[in-house]
């Protein structure tokens, strides 16, 4: 597992709760993706396992924390078609923890993968942590991402948590805690290792090979979230960026139509697409706010508003794309309304 600096200090901290008998035994790590909350809950919860913890973390040299690196990741979580878990390489990992991640559909479709967490899988849970460890230690949880739990298994899991077990610990890990349940948020801990600083992420990104311009664009485009920054830089999200920059301008002037872009936006990622085209309209919108004078381009008493409507129309067409609605459409329409706010301005909008 790659060290990351940040992480390993909150590991530490919520470690030394764990010693001192103060952790809670539902915990809810939350926060926005590429904060390394995946790798924080497995840290911790390897540490909670560990047998010789030293400094708050765990040893990595016991018979209990090879078992758990021994273990599926849990972005590599397969299920059988039966619903039992599945190491990709045939690896077991420690018999004393558990990860929970999308299943399959047994029906109609065997080889699709299921969008939601279901009750079967939490039922299945409450069922192990009644069982006793297999070495007189804790048992351990982590479901990613919880946020997807269905409403049947999201009703399962608080009985669960309303009977609490000594020695029995359960991870929530969401990317958007707010959408989990209030009744199930109101009985965790909550936790999120904190983001590292722009030298730090920098330095970070450096030792992993990713430096320069390049590595600082990223992190730009990335909020500062180091691991979302290596996604940007491996999938060249910069140069996409660019691109819906450049689109955006030549909607705006008319240079391009609204719905002839839609084909070529669903053509790549268009999702990822909305998302950049937000970030470039929030980036614009603090530009010219700390610039602390009217823009040239855009009217500060009209087109603000504009923008900040415009950006909250795309973030609500990401959210349909899960639906039977017509993509395409759904892009054409809100690169015209793009259009038609902007039409006005000299292209310099994006």
């Amino acid at each position: 597992m790659t060290s990351m600096p940040w992480v390993d200090a909150e590991v530490a901290r919520v470690g030394r709760l764990f010693a001192d008998g103060r952790l809670a035994h539902a915990l809810l790590v939350g926060g926005p993706s590429g904060l390394g909350k995946r790798v924080f809950a497995e840290q911790l919860a390897q540490r909670i396992l560990c047998r010789d913890p030293r400094d708050g973390l765990a040893c990595g040299e016991c018979r209990d924390c090879r078992a758990f690196q021994n273990r599926y990741q849990l972005d590599e979580l397969e299920t059988a078609p039966d619903g039992s878990l599945a190491h990709p390489d045939g690896h077991p990992g420690h018999p004393d923890a558990r990860f929970i991640g999308f299943a399959w559909k047994l029906k109609p479709k065997p080889k699709a993968m299921r969008k939601e967490l279901v009750i079967d899988q939490i039922r299945e849970l409450s069922e192990w942590f009644y069982k006793s460890s297999h070495n007189g230690g804790a048992k351990i949880a982590l479901i990613r991402p919880a946020e997807l739990l269905n409403a049947n298994a999201a009703n399962a899991l608080l009985k669960t948590l309303e009977e609490p077990q000594p020695g029995r610990f359960l991870m929530l890990i969401a990317d958007r805690p707010e959408r989990l349940a209030i009744t199930l948020r109101s009985r965790c801990q909550r936790f999120s290792p904190r983001p590292p600083s722009r030298d730090d992420a920098l330095a970070w990104l450096a030792s992993q090979g990713h430096a320069g311009e390049t590595a600082q664009s990223a992190l730009d485009l990335a909020d500062g979230l180091p691991l979302r920054a290596i996604s940007y830089i491996e999938d060249d999200v910069i140069a996409l960026q660019e691109a819906v920059r450049r689109d955006l301008g030549n909607a705006a002037t008319g240079k391009q139509a609204p719905f002839s872009l839609a084909k070529e936006w669903m053509a790549d990622r268009p999702t990822l697409r909305l998302e950049l085209a937000v970030a470039l309209v929030r980036n614009l919108g603090r530009k010219k706010l700390a610039a602390g004078k009217t823009p040239s381009d855009l009217t500060a008493r009209v087109d603000f508003p504009k923008l900040a409507a415009w950006a909250d129309r795309a973030n609500r067409a990401r959210s349909l794309f899960d639906t039977s609605i017509r993509h395409e459409l759904l892009i054409g329409e809100l690169l015209l309304d793009w259009r038609v706010a902007f039409s006005e301005s000299s292209g310099q909008a994006a």
